[in-house]
C-alpha cells in the first residue's frame, strides 16, 4: 500500500513536469521572453515578443537535424575523446569570455565583493551600520566568508580568481549531472556523448562563470551531495551520509535556493525508508536538518564573536513572497522592482524585522483577496511571472555581464575597451544579441520538448530514486512562483532536464531513422516496379 502511494506520487509529479515542459516548448514557439538588455542600463525588464511560428518551426527542424547528424558522427568517436574535447571547449569559451568581456561586478556581486574585502581589513561597517547591505541581508554572510577565504588563500582581492574557480565548478557540475543521471537512467555511451555536446552548445552556463556570487559553487556542492546520497543508498555508509549532510548544508549557506535540493533529498530518503525501513535513514534526515540549522547559527555566532556585536535579524523571508506578488504595472511581475522591494519594505518599517513581517503578511493577505476578486488579473500576473522566468532563453547570462552604471566606475583602460568594443556591445544589445537570443530560444524549446517527451514515454519506468532531478525541477518552479523570481534563478533547474532531453532526442532520432528507412524501401519498390 505504501509503495503504491510512493509510485502514485512519482507518477503524478513526473506527469506534471512532462506536461509543463511540453507546454513551455509549445509556448516558446509562439513567443519569447526578451530581456531588455542594454550595456549601460541595469534595469531588469522582460517583455514578450510574438514570434513567427513558421520561422521557429523551420529552425527547430533544422536544429534537430543538425543534432541528428552530430549524433551520427559522435557514434563513431570514442566517448572519452568527446568528453575531453567538450570540456576543453567549455573551459576555453568560458575563460575567453571572461577575458573578452572584462565584466565589472555590480549590484549584489559588488556588495558581496566589497564586504569580503572589508572583512579582510577587519572592517565590519556593512554589517553593523544601520541600513547597509549586510545589516539588511545577514544571510549573505556565507558567501562573503567564502570570497574572503578565497582572497586570503590566493593572496589577492582580484575577483578574477573567483571567475577562474567558477570555470572549474562548471566543469565539475557538468560531470556530476552526467554522473548522477547516468547512474539513475542507465543510458548508452551515445547518450552520454550527446549530454556533453548539449552542455557545450548551451552558452549561458559559460557566460555565467563571470558571476562573482554563490551560484556556481553552491550548485556544484549540491550535486556532489546528491551523488553521495545515491552512493549511500547502495551500502548505507555512515561516512557518505555525514559527508552528504555537511556538503548540502554548506551549499545552502552559499546559495539559499539550494534548500530546494535539500528538501528533495529528504523526500527521497523518506521514500527509501518507507520502502524498506532502516534506522540510518532517520539519522540521515535528522543530521541534514541539524547541520542546516547549525550552519547558519554557527556563522552568526562566529560573526558576533569577532565583531563583539549582536547581528541584526535582517529582512524576513516572507518579504520576498510579498515582493514576488507585488503589484508591478511598470516592471515584470514577481521580479525585483524599484517601488515595493524587500529593502524598501524593511526601510518603511524602520528596520524592524517584526514590523516588516506583519506588514508583508498584511500585504500578502490583501493581494490574495484582490486576486480572488479579480481572477483574470491573477492569471495574467502569474502567466507573465512564469513566462518571464522560464521562456527567457538567455537566463540573464548576458545581463549579469553588462557593465551598466558601473561603466563609469571601472578602470579607464577597461572603460574605453568596453565602450569601443563593437562586438561586445552588439552581444549585449545589437544584432549578435538577437542571433544569440534566437539560437538559445530554439535550444530551449528543444530541451523542453524532448525532456517532456522522454518523461511521458517512460513514465511507468520512473521510480522514486531516478526522478530526483524531476523533483528538484518542480520544486524550483513552484518556489519561484511564490518567491521573488528571475530567469537567472531558473538556469540551475533547466540544466537538470538536459539528460532527459538527450534521451528524448533518441526517440526523435529513431523516428527520423525509421522514416528514412521507410522512404528508401518505398523508393526501392518504385524502382523495382519501373524496371
Amino acid at each position: 500500500m505504501k509503495e503504491k502511494i510512493i509510485n502514485k506520487f512519482v507518477y503524478c509529479v513526473s506527469f506534471v513536469v512532462a506536461t509543463i515542459a511540453i507546454f513551455l516548448s509549445i509556448s516558446g514557439i509562439f513567443c519569447t521572453g526578451i530581456f531588455c538588455n542594454k550595456f549601460d542600463n541595469s534595469a531588469e525588464t522582460v517583455f514578450f515578443k510574438i514570434d513567427n511560428v513558421i520561422f521557429n518551426l523551420s529552425f527547430i527542424i533544422l536544429f534537430i537535424f543538425m543534432l541528428y547528424f552530430i549524433n551520427k558522427i559522435v557514434k563513431k568517436i570514442d566517448k572519452k575523446i568527446i568528453i575531453v574535447i567538450s570540456l576543453i571547449c567549455i573551459v576555453t569559451i568560458s575563460f575567453g569570455w571572461t577575458v573578452f568581456s572584462k565584466a565589472p561586478v555590480r549590484a549584489d556581486q559588488k556588495m558581496i565583493h566589497i564586504a569580503a574585502t572589508s572583512f579582510l581589513n577587519n572592517n565590519y561597517e556593512m554589517l553593523l551600520n544601520r541600513g547597509d547591505y549586510l545589516f539588511m541581508h545577514p544571510l549573505q554572510l556565507g558567501i562573503v566568508y567564502y570570497l574572503k577565504l578565497i582572497y586570503e588563500v590566493f593572496g589577492t582581492t582580484d575577483y578574477l580568481v573567483i571567475r577562474i574557480l567558477n570555470i572549474l565548478y562548471l566543469v565539475i557540475s557538468i560531470f556530476m549531472i552526467e554522473k548522477i543521471s547516468g547512474k539513475l537512467l542507465k543510458y548508452s555511451d551515445e547518450t552520454k556523448k550527446m549530454i556533453y555536446i548539449m552542455f557545450l552548445l548551451f552558452l549561458p552556463l559559460m557566460f555565467f562563470t563571470t558571476y562573482v556570487y554563490g551560484n556556481m559553487v553552491g550548485f556544484v556542492l549540491s550535486l556532489i551531495s546528491l551523488y553521495l546520497m545515491l552512493k549511500y543508498f547502495e551500502d548505507k555508509s555512515i561516512i557518505k551520509m555525514v559527508l552528504s549532510s555537511i556538503i548540502i548544508a554548506i551549499s545552502i549557506v552559499l546559495k539559499s535556493n539550494n534548500l530546494i535540493v535539500m528538501i528533495a533529498m529528504i523526500i527521497i530518503i523518506l521514500f527509501d525508508m518507507i520502502k524498506k525501513f532502516n534506522w540510518k535513514n532517520i539519522l540521515y534526515i535528522i543530521l541534514i536538518l541539524i547541520l542546516y540549522k547549525f550552519s547558519n547559527t554557527l556563522i552568526l555566532k562566529y560573526t558576533e564573536n569577532i565583531t563583539v556585536s549582536k547581528i541584526n535579524e535582517g529582512i524576513p523571508m516572507i518579504s520576498y513572497i510579498d515582493m514576488g506578488m507585488a503589484d508591478q504595472k511598470e516592471t515584470t511581475p514577481g521580479w525585483y522592482n524599484g517601488k515595493r522591494n524587500v529593502e524598501s519594505i524593511y526601510i518603511e518599517n524602520n528596520f524592524d524585522t517584526t514590523l516588516t513581517k506583519e506588514d508583508s503578511k498584511e500585504t500578502i493577505k490583501n493581494r490574495i483577496l484582490y486576486f480572488i476578486k479579480n481572477p483574470s488579473d491573477f492569471i495574467i500576473y502569474y502567466s507573465k511571472k512564469i513566462g518571464s522566468t522560464w521562456l527567457e532563453p538567455t537566463f540573464q547570462s548576458l545581463w549579469i555581464n553588462a557593465p551598466a552604471e558601473e561603466i563609469e566606475n571601472i578602470d579607464e583602460v577597461d572603460r574605453e575597451y568596453i565602450k569601443n568594443n563593437k562586438i561586445l556591445i552588439s552581444m549585449y544589445e545589437g544584432k549578435i544579441n538577437k542571433f544569440i537570443v534566437k539560437y538559445l530560444d530554439i535550444y530551449q524549446i528543444i530541451i523542453y520538448f524532448t525532456s517532456g517527451l522522454y518523461i511521458l514515454k517512460n513514465i511507468k519506468n520512473i521510480d522514486y530514486k531516478n526522478f530526483i532531478f524531476i523533483l528538484i525541477f518542480i520544486g524550483g518552479l513552484a518556489f519561484h512562483i511564490l518567491w521573488e523570481t528571475k530567469s537567472s534563478y531558473a538556469i540551475t533547474y533547466f540544466v537538470l532536464l538536459i539528460p532527459y532531453s538527450c534521451l528524448g532526442m533518441n526517440i526523435v532520432f529513431e523516428y527520423i531513422e525509421n522514416r528514412i528507412d521507410k522512404n528508401r524501401e518505398e523508393e526501392k519498390d518504385i524502382s523495382n516496379i519501373i524496371s
